[in-house]
């Protein structure tokens, strides 16, 4: 490639000519000097135009020659990555064109399989339906064969625990005698020392297996489950009594092996002058190697045995299951009503409770049955209660025949020279028992003058003022000395106060409800002991929530008795980690926290000492208010005897 300046050379010179040319003709006419500079001027224009022209032509060329050769470098550089990409662009659109028949290939898969998922989801859906109706059939299947499956269980628990027993009970005996025999024999005299150590273990491992036995009866949960279960116990229980029987039988061939280096040492002395001692050896290694051979064989005839027999005990287990059932249902039957004929016990624990007790079980070893019903506390002793229904003919006679009065006598530790009397009652079947424990103690004369009543009496208008606002009050006094128709009075004043209309805020706990003794005019809520202990945990449960609801009256009569019968402090177990406090301490708790509620508590009983109620001492009953005796009397003569 060249640059071309001669066009705009020669437009240079063309004009240059003109011009010279024009001055030319011009001098020609006029022969003017001007003209003649034209002429040169223009003449000199036009050569050095064309000089000039053609020197920059050269230059422009040889310059330009440099820059078009690095221009057709670079051009050839581009043109080979070009073909380089072009290249490389065929083979991405080969590549795009196998991906793009790929994508179709798979987009048709796509397609069919989701037909076939379709397809399939149909059968699913069918096959939901059916499995559902099949599910409502089974249910109703299985609700009807529920017991025969708990029956299959039981039955499978039973053929276990009894096979086991068994085992156990054989094994253990066997192995006793076996040792017991050991020991007596003097043949095994050089072991008996590891063999005592191993028979004091039996007991443990025996009473280890009891306990796993007895477990089979609390297994519970899926089939699966259970009779794992019971097969890991089986198993454990089996593999046990082999470890145990391999340890005897290591015992026995340690005294054979002893005697066996014994008779080797000698052999060795002895072959040492008679015979050489490789020899001996020899005979000795075939020897040992012919009584392992023995040895061996025996143990297999030992466990074919053995395999006999399981499969020969477990058909004769299949044979008895059924004679077994019957004879467990028919002791079980026997058992029950044995223990159905029994007479009626006392709850709890106390000397009274144990004498009616002692009764109760020896009349029923001469054939009557005396069904303990109450006892109650007197001033000289005590009252027992039975029932005959099944012995409505009983006659005292009877009860008294041969010496029975005095063991009676002896059973309640009456006092020195007394004897307990019968009070039959034919109408409700019950016979009372009258004990004396303590010589009667004479009737103490009112030596209260009706002046002094009246005087004390009248003090009784300023004493309710504060009674009526007493949430805790405790009455104590003999029986008959009026507790009963003062705490109604003191009731009556409080309802008053509070503006309390109607006797269910009133709840009363007497033991002795329907009994000679009640002298109560209010309704009963707890009629028994029992009743009362349980009224005592509820009140000491609103305490606790410090209960602000509406108002309350508790009357807990013959307190002092019936924390007798009151079951006494229960120690955390397993099952039971916080167990129920016990009476006293909630009766205690209601002391101290009765003012926190709405609520108002009254304790009535005959034991004024407070120092001998059960489980307390006597400060805990320092926040009671407590009616002075002599105060009891007049009041209760004056006002509740009309």
């Amino acid at each position: 490639m060249s640059i071309s300046l001669k066009s705009a050379s020669r437009g240079l010179t063309v004009v240059a000519s003109l011009l010279c040319l024009g001055g030319v003709l011009s001098f020609a006419k006029s022969k003017q000097p001007l003209a003649m500079n034209i002429i040169l001027a223009s003449a000199s224009v036009a050569i050095s135009s064309e000089f000039v022209s053609k020197s920059n032509h050269n230059k422009a060329n040889n310059q330009l020659a440099g820059i078009v050769a690095k221009h057709n470098n670079e051009w050839q550089i581009l043109n080979t990555k070009y073909q380089q990409q072009t290249q490389v662009l065929r083979e991405t659109q080969a590549l795009r064109d196998e991906l793009q028949q790929a994508f179709s290939k798979a987009s048709d898969e796509v397609i069919l399989k989701k037909q076939v998922i379709e397809v399939l989801q149909g059968k699913v859906n069918q096959l939901v339906v059916d499995f559902e109706s099949k599910t409502l059939e089974l249910d109703s299947k299985l609700q009807q064969e529920d017991m025969r499956y708990q029956e299959l269980i039981d039955i499978f628990k039973g053929l276990i625990f009894e096979h086991l027993n068994e085992r156990i009970y054989k094994f253990f005996n066997s192995l006793d005698e076996s040792i017991n025999k050991k020991l007596e024999s003097q043949d095994y005299q050089a072991i008996h020392e590891n063999l005592i150590p191993f028979k004091d273990k039996l007991q443990l491992h025996y009473d280890t297996h009891c306990e796993l036995l007895r477990s089979i009866e609390g297994i519970d949960g899926d089939l699966a489950d259970i009779v794992t279960d019971i097969l890991n116990i089986y198993s454990r229980i089996v593999d046990e009594q082999t470890a145990l029987k391999t340890r005897f039988r290591n015992l026995l061939n340690l005294d054979e092996r002893r005697s066996l280096e014994d008779a080797y040492s000698t052999l060795a002395d002895i072959t040492k002058t008679h015979t050489p001692i490789t020899k001996a050896k020899d005979l000795l290694g075939e020897y040992n190697a012919f009584q392992k051979n023995q040895l061996d064989n025996l143990g297999e005839k030992l466990e074919d045995n053995v395999n006999s027999l399981e499969e020969m005990r477990g058909q004769v287990f299949d044979l008895i299951a059924q004679i077994e059932k019957l004879s467990l249902e028919k002791l079980s039957l026997k058992q029950q009503l044995d223990e159905a004929k029994k007479p009626q016990q006392f709850y709890g624990s106390g000397k009274i409770v144990e004498a009616g007790n002692q009764i109760s079980e020896h009349y029923y070893k001469l054939g009557y049955k005396l069904d303990c019903l109450d006892w109650t506390e007197t001033s000289t002793g005590y009252t027992l209660t039975f029932g005959i229904r099944n012995n409505s003919g009983l006659t005292e006679k009877e009860l008294f025949a041969d010496n029975l009065h005095e063991q009676l006598a002896s059973y309640t530790t009456a006092l020195k020279g007394t004897l307990p009397t019968a009070e039959f009652n034919r109408q409700n079947c019950t016979l009372i028992l009258t004990v004396q424990l303590r010589p009667s103690v004479k009737k103490e004369v009112d030596e209260l003058s009706d002046e002094s009543i009246n005087r004390l009496a009248r003090s009784w208008d300023t004493w309710k003022k504060h009674a009526k606002k007493w949430n805790r009050i405790r009455i104590t006094g003999g029986s008959g000395a009026g507790k009963s128709p003062l705490t109604e009075r003191i009731v009556s004043e409080q309802l008053q106060h509070k503006k309390v209309k109607g006797i269910d805020a009133i709840k009363l706990y007497n033991p002795q409800a329907g009994s000679r003794k009640d002298n109560w005019s209010f309704p009963s809520t707890g009629k028994t002991h029992q009743d009362s202990i349980r009224g005592v945990a509820e009140l000491t449960g609103l305490c606790g929530r410090k209960y602000q609801g509406s108002f309350g009256i508790w009357i807990f009569d013959e307190v002092d008795s019936t924390l007798r019968q009151a079951p006494g402090k229960q120690r955390p177990t397993k099952d039971d980690p916080e167990p129920e406090p016990p009476m006293s301490a909630n009766m205690l708790s209601i002391i101290t926290q009765i003012d926190h509620t709405s609520q108002a508590v009254f304790y009535l009983g005959q034991g004024a000492n407070t120092g001998k109620i059960p489980n307390t001492t006597k400060g805990d009953w320092n926040n009671f208010s407590k009616p002075k005796s002599f105060l009891l009397r007049a009041i209760a003569k004056k006002f509740c005897s009309r």
